[in-house]
């Protein structure tokens, strides 16, 4: 009572109320919060609980805030710390993905959506670069029996990651010798600037599909759909966040390329000052392009 009544806000008599916001609280939570009033000229002070339940979350959106507390917010709360936008509320139907939780035990029990990162993980900050990265070293294309998709019709960014992941024994480095750059990225290196929620499955390398859905979902030549890049934009004017749709923003999908070009992988076109931007095309996998992470909540 004593630290309350020290750091309480004063009103006067006549106003007989005052308001104060209680912030930082977490949805569908219980709390009980201790009010203590004093009278300044007499030093009488009287103490009572308040108990309440926070109101649950609301569904999320597409085009709401994703922050890395694993909530959500249609409009921006930059004290929360933004880390992507949600682009897709239901698991699309090209799905087949195994979902498991970051920490790789536990599985996704309730599927809310998909976020795509506000930044680029090639992107360097300090100097404003996107100097991109090679999506393997390898000469082949991944077996079968342990290998990424090949189809750019389906949303297995998530699968096609764990793959890798195995493929490289459970470590993904930035080192020459290491086979994929582009999944060290996307994953790690984007984990390291922006850590997923515990809630989430982590970051991933999207599927070619999963990248084109963007595109061809929220094009960004149309005032009616650019939703994405219009977000993006929202959080690039406070200092947050970098845009998708700019010139030679061509990014790694972990979907492979199959049949005679075996030493190719997909990326996707979202540079606007191209011919024919948003579209799926291949290339060999030492080529050295951007990449967009995504996770799924």
């Amino acid at each position: 009572a004593a630290d309350v009544l020290a750091n309480g806000v004063e009103m006067s008599a006549e106003d007989g109320k005052c308001e104060y916001t209680v912030s930082d609280l977490t949805a569908s939570t219980a709390y009980q919060l201790v009010v203590v009033v004093t009278d300044l000229t007499m030093g009488n002070a009287v103490a009572e609980n308040v108990e309440f339940t926070t109101a649950e979350q609301p569904a999320p959106r597409v085009g709401d805030f994703y922050y890395a507390d694993g909530t959500w917010s249609s409009e921006l709360k930059t004290e929360a710390n933004p880390i992507g936008i949600v682009f897709c509320v239901r698991q699309h139907p090209e799905d087949t993905s195994n979902y498991m939780l970051k920490d790789g035990a536990t599985k996704l029990e309730e599927f809310h959506g998909y976020v795509v990162a506000a930044y680029d993980a090639t992107y360097d900050a300090a100097t404003g670069s996107n100097n991109g990265v090679a999506w393997g070293w390898q000469t082949g294309w991944m077996d079968d029996a342990n290998g990424t998709s090949t189809s750019t019709q389906d949303f297995l960014g998530y699968s096609n990651s764990m793959e890798v992941l195995a493929d490289a024994n459970g470590v993904l480095t930035d080192s020459s010798s290491d086979n994929y750059p582009a999944f060290y990225y996307a994953m790690v290196k984007q984990e390291e600037l922006y850590p997923a929620p515990e809630s989430s499955t982590g970051w991933f390398l999207p599927s070619a599909y999963q990248l084109l859905y963007i595109w061809d979902t929220f094009d960004p030549e149309s005032e009616e759909d650019a939703l994405i890049e219009n977000k993006l934009a929202e959080l690039e004017a406070v200092g947050l966040g970098a845009k998708m749709y700019v010139r030679d923003s061509e990014y790694w999908s972990s979907t492979e390329r199959s049949g005679s070009a075996e030493n190719y992988a997909h990326y996707v076109v979202f540079d606007t000052a191209s011919l024919n931007p948003g579209y799926i095309d291949y290339w060999t996998k030492s080529y050295k392009m951007r990449v967009r992470s995504m996770l799924v909540f």
